[in-house]
C-alpha cells in the first residue's frame, strides 16, 4: 500500500494541475517540484526524529504520513485549490505523506526482521512496494479515464492511505517490544 502515494503524486499531480486547475505547464513542475520538497524535508526530518526516539516511535510516524498523504489526496478530491499558493501548500504536504515513509518503512522492516532476517523482510517490503507501483499508477489512470474525474481517482488513492495508516496503526500495537525477541 505504501506504493500507493508516490504513483498517485508523480505522474498524475502535473497533469491535474494543467487539465482541472488551469495551470500552466512551468507551474505545474513548479507543484511537482513543491511536492519532491516536501518529500525530502519528511524524510530527512522524520529520520533525525526516528533516530532520536528509537524503534517504538516508527510506526506512529508512518501512521502520521499515510494520514498526511490521506489529507493531502482529499484535498485535491473535494476541495481543489483556486490559486497558486494553497495548490503548493497541499503539494508540499502531499509530498511529504508519499514520501517521507520511506526510510523510517525500511528500518522497521530491518528491526522486525531482527538479525537473522533483516535482509528478507526488507527485501520483501521493497517488493511489496514496488508491486504497489506497478498496479496503482494504471489504476489511477483507468479511474480518471473511465470516470474522467480527477478528484475520484483522488478520493480513492485518499481512502487507500488512510487504510494503510490504520493497519499500520492496529499492526504497531500488537508488535513486541524492543529487544523482546
Amino acid at each position: 500500500m505504501f506504493g500507493v502515494p508516490p504513483v498517485c503524486r508523480a505522474a498524475p499531480l502535473p497533469l491535474f494541475a494543467v487539465e482541472d486547475l488551469g495551470f500552466s505547464g512551468a507551474g505545474a513542475g513548479g507543484l511537482l517540484a513543491m511536492a519532491q520538497a516536501g518529500g525530502a524535508a519528511a524524510r530527512v526530518g522524520l529520520g533525525a526524529v526516528s533516530d532520536r526516539s528509537g524503534r517504538s516511535n516508527r510506526v506512529p510516524w508512518l501512521v502520521a504520513t499515510s494520514v498526511m498523504s490521506a489529507g493531502a489526496l482529499t484535498a485535491f478530491a473535494w476541495f481543489p485549490p483556486s490559486s497558486s499558493v494553497p495548490t503548493s501548500l497541499v503539494a508540499l504536504c502531499a509530498g511529504a505523506g508519499a514520501l517521507g515513509w520511506v526510510g523510517l518503512y525500511m528500518v522497521l522492516a530491518a528491526e522486525v526482521g531482527g538479525p537473522q532476517q533483516a535482509g528478507v523482510m526488507t527485501g520483501v517490503g521493497v517488493a511489496a512496494i514496488l508491486l504497489g507501483i506497478l498496479v496503482v499508477g494504471p489504476l489511477f489512470g483507468v479511474i480518471v479515464d473511465r470516470v474522467r474525474s480527477y478528484s475520484t481517482a483522488w478520493a480513492v488513492f485518499a481512502l487507500l492511505s488512510a487504510g494503510t495508516g490504520l493497519l499500520l496503526w492496529r499492526g504497531g500495537r500488537a508488535m513486541p517490544p524492543p529487544g523482546a525477541g
